[in-house]
């Protein structure tokens, strides 16, 4: 609400992403459209999933977890050694799990240094290349959280997301913000069906306690792909237009 107070004196229109949004702009009277988020309508074409897992080498019935530590260097440093952990204690559960980690381009080298000599011998790979194709191929996945656990759920990739940030900036945030969730499905869905572990509850016995399920039961898979069965139509991926064509008309109309 601080935010939009803010935004209101220094914006005269506002094209918002998520349907839950306007609302806080009609409270400060700051004129405003939602017009659907671009990333739902990117996942209406989902990948190969076969495609991935023979490019790599993996059989088709081998359990494959994706996971996707962060695109920034503390996101990294505070979250891999907790997911590697917990990717450890997975294949203890699971000998014949594989894992690949996605991050972007400028992290690939450091994960790899980070999982050279590592038993697991885990696939790391740039988020430019096979990224849908992994999304299709992957069983489940561990996601930090922010976009790419919204991506999960468009995918109908079954995962859980996990975060921690620094204490005195969780400690301010926790102060101010006011939602239920703090992944984007879950507030479209206002339930919880992606698990959040998020800062105390960001360790790798949680990590593992939740994702056992989502890597042996099919059912756990198939009750959280069902469950978010709607997110992308709250999203707008079934109109007419795209976001970015709606965005467009708006513009031209307030020209």
């Amino acid at each position: 609400p601080e935010r939009a107070a803010i935004m209101a004196e220094r914006f005269d229109f506002l094209l918002c992403l998520l349907p839950f949004e306007p609302p806080y702009f009609d409270a400060v009277k700051l004129p405003n459209r939602f017009i659907g988020h671009e990333i739902a309508w990117w996942w209406k074409m989902r990948g190969d999933g076969q495609a991935f897992r023979t490019k790599h080498g993996i059989a088709e019935n081998a359990p494959l977890l994706a996971v996707f530590p962060g695109s920034r260097n503390g996101e990294i440093k505070r979250l891999w050694p907790i997911f590697r952990e917990s990717i450890t204690q997975l294949k203890a559960h699971i000998p014949t799990l594989q894992v690949v980690i996605q991050v972007p381009p400028h992290l690939v080298a450091r994960l790899r240094r980070e999982t050279a000599g590592w038993s697991i011998a885990p696939l790391v790979i740039d988020n430019t290349e096979d990224k849908k194709n992994l999304f299709a191929a992957a069983t489940a996945a561990i996601a930090k959280s922010g976009t790419i656990g919204l991506e999960c759920a468009l995918a109908g990739l079954p995962s859980i997301i996990a975060y921690r940030m620094n204490a005195l900036t969780a400690r301010a945030l926790r102060r101010m913000i006011t939602i239920k969730y703090a992944n984007l499905a879950n507030l479209l869905a206002d339930r919880m069906i992606i698990p959040e572990l998020i800062q105390e509850d960001c360790t790798a016995e949680k990590i593992t306690a939740q994702m056992l399920p989502l890597l042996t039961d099919e059912l756990a898979r198939d009750a959280q792909r069902r469950a978010l069965a709607g997110v992308a139509d709250q999203l707008g991926v079934n109109d007419t237009q795209s976001p970015s064509e709606k965005a467009a008309d708006i513009i031209v109309k307030l020209l």
